[in-house]
Order: C-alpha cells, then sequence, then structure tokens
C-alpha cells in the first residue's frame, strides 16, 4: 500500500514556502473589531476576528511592538514568575478574572489594525487596542514587556 503522507507533507511545506514569501509583506490595516476568549501570554491572545459581516476567523493575535516573558516553557524561575504577571497583567487590562472565557461568552473586545502573518502559522501579528488605549504602549509603561522588533529575542533569565 502507497503512503500517501510523504506526497501531503511535500505539499504543505510547498504550500508555506508559496504562501510565505507573498503574504508575510501584506499589511492589512483594519481596522478590524475581535474578542477575546483565550489569553496564551503577556504578548498573545486567542480572538474571533470580525472579517466580514457574517463572516469571521478565530485565530491566534501576538501584540505588535512588545515581547514579554514566557509563562508556558519559561527557561528559569524568574522569567515564569514575570511571564505569569505579564499574563495576570493582560487580563486585568481585559477585566478578565480568567484566562479564558466563561460558557463561550468573550471576555473583551478589542481593534486589531496593521495585521500582518506572523512568524508561526495559524498567529498573525497587529497593533492592538482595547477601551481606546494602545495595549502594547500600556504592557511597556508597566513593566511587563521590552521593545521588540523581530529577530531573535532577548533571554528574560
Amino acid at each position: 500500500m502507497i503512503s500517501l503522507r510523504p506526497l501531503f507533507l511535500a505539499f504543505v511545506l510547498t504550500l508555506g514556502c508559496l504562501t510565505t514569501v507573498s503574504a508575510k509583506t501584506k499589511i492589512f490595516p483594519g481596522p478590524y473589531s475581535a474578542e477575546i476568549y483565550y489569553i496564551t501570554d503577556g504578548d498573545t491572545f486567542f480572538a474571533r476576528v470580525a472579517l466580514w459581516p457574517g463572516l469571521s476567523t478565530d485565530v491566534s493575535v501576538r501584540i505588535r511592538g512588545i515581547d514579554t516573558p514566557e509563562s508556558w516553557r519559561p527557561k528559569c524561575k524568574s522569567e515564569k514568575a514575570a511571564g505569569k504577571a505579564a499574563t495576570v497583567f493582560l487580563m486585568q487590562q481585559f477585566n478578565s478574572p480568567h484566562r479564558g472565557a466563561v460558557l463561550g461568552k468573550a471576555m473583551a473586545k478589542v481593534t486589531l489594525k496593521n495585521v500582518a502573518l506572523g512568524k508561526y502559522s495559524g498567529r498573525v501579528l497587529a497593533d492592538v487596542q482595547h477601551a481606546g488605549e494602545d495595549i502594547a504602549k500600556l504592557i511597556l509603561s508597566e513593566g511587563h514587556g521590552r521593545k521588540y522588533a523581530g529577530g531573535k529575542r532577548q533571554s528574560w533569565c
């Protein structure tokens, strides 16, 4: 019996390379309304984004221009503590006592601007505003993150 797994893998890799070259440089200015359903960490959340009336997509959103300590797979105890603090701070900005939505109700509504494909599949990079505030600026001003323009990240340890 012939296995289709290698053929499928080659197709996915080829498609990924084709879309990466052309789509990564494309920025969609927006604005797009989004509802947050889960906070991954201090600079990333999962949201349902309204693309067109009656059409939405669920996607992971990384906040543009910042990097926060990791709360998942931290490299040291101090990064773990700082990552948890950054995550809690983001939860507070969205007025949520939980990392995830309760009973399918969105925890907050945000506006996304300047949306582009992220470094990882299934994630986008965007400027994020909530209640008229630039979330990246708030995180930076409270010391829960640092400026980040891509490339290799600095260690938090």
